[in-house]
């Protein structure tokens, strides 16, 4: 029997087969997974424009979660500085309470400061997760420490108090000088850290060239006096009643009476004043929030902008693809039926 030689055909036909097989697989993979290709390379052209769509993308992710984090630590310091305020206006109203320049109830205000005081001190250490909020750049020290210090500078200023013997005082002027000593006492007494004078700003990168100052530090003037304020009420020297018996300089009951209430007064000035400065604070922090909080919307729009790119890249019109598939099993179907057709032809068969 003599046949007709069909190598070449048949060698084509199956290069051609491979190629709609090859085809089909690609598409199939589309199909199953929504994308063009699993490789950069495969989007031809568009590689560059993908690549630099999800370089982006990625760096804005990166600034939402320094946003998130920006956002969680002002909410918890903005609530700190709100209950250091009610802390200290608890001790004012309690100061306003008490009769001016007569007998007042000084243990009752001193409970009421000392809890105040140890309060405030927890405040201004709080932290989110091992960063201390107010210690600036130093976020791994607490900014401020009840050591005993505070009450041992008070021990050995009080004596002086009480007999009017304070330094560099003249004897008509011993309730200013007391009022000098305790608004000026050095924050390493009080308990603040020294490295608060040196602690660098913290900052929150919202985008690339742009970044956000939220510091604030716990020996701030508005918090410092807070604490001045409370120990020096939490150590001023009693009240006794008893006319002539009032443990404040004077050489009588009137005076004495007269050099306390000064120092009394300007304590509840002090606060008070210290209260309505916490205010700055808290609108600089708010004002902080606010601008995270427009950073991260406009972010979040780049986002879907970006995100479109990469789909109108990468992704696959699925109906298309569907199509496309339908096609190609057809036609590949067909081929093997020509193959097969091929396969058979002989002279005989010819004839």
């Amino acid at each position: 029997m003599t046949l007709i030689s069909t190598l070449g055909q048949a060698l084509d036909q199956i290069e051609r087969i491979k190629q709609q097989q090859s085809l089909l697989g690609d598409i199939q993979l589309q199909v199953a997974s929504g994308k063009k290709t699993q490789r950069f390379t495969g989007l031809g052209a568009d590689t560059i424009i993908s690549e630099r769509a999800r370089a982006d993308f990625n760096e804005l992710d990166t600034f939402l979660d320094n946003i998130t984090r920006g956002e969680t630590r002002t909410a918890q310091m903005v609530s700190s500085l709100d209950e250091i305020q009610n802390q200290a206006q608890n001790v004012l109203n309690a100061l306003a309470g008490q009769p001016q320049q007569g007998d007042i109830d000084l243990s009752t205000i001193k409970q009421i400061s000392t809890t105040a005081f140890d309060f405030v001190i927890d405040l201004l250490n709080t932290q989110d997760g091992d960063t201390y909020l107010f210690a600036g750049g130093d976020s791994s020290i607490p900014p401020i420490n009840n050591t005993g210090s505070l009450d041992a500078f008070f021990a050995s200023l009080n004596p002086l108090w009480t007999a009017g013997t304070l330094p560099f005082t003249p004897p008509d002027n011993i309730a200013d000088a007391y009022t000098s000593q305790y608004r000026n006492i050095p924050e390493v007494t009080a308990g603040f850290s020294g490295s608060l004078n040196s602690a660098k700003n913290v900052l929150i990168r919202v985008d690339e060239s742009v970044e956000v100052d939220y510091t604030t530090l716990a020996n701030n003037p508005a918090l410092r006096d807070i604490i001045m304020a409370l120990g020096t009420i939490n150590n001023i020297p009693d009240v006794i009643n008893a006319p002539g018996a009032m443990p404040i300089p004077g050489v009588a009951s009137p005076e004495q009476k007269d050099n306390f209430f000064q120092v009394f007064n300007d304590l509840a000035v002090m606060l008070s004043d210290a209260i309505d400065d916490v205010d700055q604070l808290k609108f600089r922090l708010n004002s902080v929030q606010v601008t995270l909080n427009q950073t991260k919307e406009l972010h979040k729009f780049d986002k879907s902008v970006l995100l479109g790119t990469i789909d109108s890249v990468e992704n696959v019109d699925l109906a298309e693809a569907a199509t496309k598939l339908n096609f190609l099993q057809i036609q590949l179907e067909a081929s093997f039926r020509v193959s097969a057709a091929v396969r058979d032809l002989s002279l005989v068969n010819f004839l």
